[in-house]
């Protein structure tokens, strides 16, 4: 019997399934370990381990556009869902994930976090009872941490906007204890730094694009070992290698659909691995080239 040692537990059960089955499993998305996710997941858990009576501290984690930063925060999140209360009394929830409004509304910030809650509101409620509902259900489930993605929204709105949102996130710092892991482009840098008060409570950590190196080929192992192909493809072989850094350009979230991509084709065309072929046969031009592209009107 096969061993499939090239793939990880769940991917040896799922190259074994049907066809159908397994091309399902092979477009599906999922989380690729890496060296700098696993740092900023130990920040985070730093973070939320803090003591409430020590001055409340947060993160900001940014970087380009696919870098990875919504997948990481997504997992982050993932690593601790609500869960029953020890006592059996209710539920907690020391950990929420919500995306930051599309402008820095306070009211809206609010109503993200009892959507995710899943917490019935009124939208005639005014600012101040959105407020206090928050702070109700922040006691009620040990909410310690609130992971913000998208962060870099709040520049969508003007001065007095952007000065109104960031004071609500300072209140909810000094009166509910709450800290935040900020996640965004560098755009969201400029928020932090607008605030000579605010930027002194935040640790930045950047979530940088790939280099054509070592960590390259070790995340290539990890993505090969996800991917449900019966026979070693090698990714992280120097040919196979230099092909998918052109291509992504260093971005890991151009890189995970380009093998997606080549995986549904491999398995499609009756074949167990991704060579050079595989690639090339996809046509899939680089982010630069298809926005060169765009411009150019093809």
């Amino acid at each position: 019997m096969t061993s499939y040692t090239h793939l990880n537990r769940k991917t040896r059960e799922a190259v074994i399934m049907p066809r159908e089955q397994r091309l399902a499993y092979a477009r599906r998305s999922r989380w690729v370990p890496y060296e700098r996710a696993i740092e900023i997941e130990s920040i985070i858990d730093d973070l939320l381990q803090m003591p409430v009576d020590e001055r409340v501290s947060n993160l900001l984690i940014f970087g380009s556009a696919d870098s990875g930063k919504t997948e990481l925060s997504k997992h982050y999140f993932r690593k601790h869902l609500p869960k029953d209360r020890s006592d059996g009394e209710g539920i907690e929830a020391p950990v929420i994930w919500v995306e930051a409004p599309s402008i820095p509304d306070e009211k809206e910030f609010y109503e993200e976090i009892l959507t995710a809650l899943r917490c019935p509101f009124k939208l005639t409620d005014g600012r101040l009872m959105k407020r206090a509902q928050v702070n109700t259900m922040i006691e009620q489930l040990g909410i310690r941490l609130i992971i913000v993605d998208e962060f870099h929204n709040v520049l969508a709105g003007g001065g007095k906007t952007q000065a109104a949102f960031l004071a609500a996130l300072k209140r909810m710092s000094n009166v509910m204890g709450i800290k935040f892991a900020m996640f965004g482009t560098q755009k969201a840098l400029r928020v932090i730094e607008s605030d000579e008060q605010l930027s002194s409570r935040f640790e930045i950590e950047p979530l940088p694009k790939w280099r054509r190196d070592a960590h390259f080929q070790r995340l290539l192992v990890n993505f090969e070992r996800q991917l449900p192909l019966k026979e070693p493809s090698k990714l992280h072989q120097p040919e196979l290698a230099e092909w998918l850094f052109d291509q992504s350009e260093g971005m890991i979230g151009e890189l995970s659909r380009t093998l997606r991509k080549a995986t549904v084709h491999a398995i499609s065309h009756g074949r167990e691995q991704i060579d050079i072929d595989t690639l090339k046969s996809l046509k899939r031009l680089s982010p630069s080239a298809r926005r060169k592209h765009a411009r150019d009107g093809y």
